[in-house]
């Protein structure tokens, strides 16, 4: 990062100031004294505060609660995904350029000749609806 700020002229007014860890401990030190130390955990819930507020009087208060209560737990890993298949592998590969129809392409080519294959047939009986009233 500091190369990226440093090739756009931003190497003077850009300082470290901090490092990420993996525990859920937010510190603030100057020198060797500490400034600020709380959790991640408690600071998120108290940044979720006003968020909170707004989904209970807009929302159902009691699952809005829930949302609220669960933001507090450290170990809940709130939405995430575990997919079954690997997103690098190219599944259509086997299927371009060879000929071979899927099945739903099979379905819209059969969708699109039936329909205008009735297509006149069906302007036809509408145009002798229309003129026959």
């Amino acid at each position: 990062m500091k190369a990226v700020l440093a090739a756009n002229g931003l190497a003077a007014c850009s300082h470290v100031i901090g490092c990420v860890e993996a525990s859920d401990d937010f510190v603030i030190t100057s020198g060797d004294a500490v400034v600020i130390e709380r959790s991640r955990t408690e600071l998120r819930t108290i940044w979720a505060e006003t968020t909170h507020k707004m989904q209970s009087l807009r929302d159902n208060s009691a699952c809005a609660d829930q949302e609220h209560e669960a933001k507090k737990d450290n170990s809940d890993p709130g939405l995430n995904v575990k997919l079954s298949f690997d997103v690098k592998e190219d599944v259509a590969a086997p299927y371009i350029a060879t000929g071979v129809k899927l099945r739903w392409q099979f379905f819209v080519s059969r969708v699109l000749t039936l329909t205008l294959k009735w297509q006149p047939r069906l302007t036809v009986l509408a145009l002798k609806q229309q003129t026959s009233t």
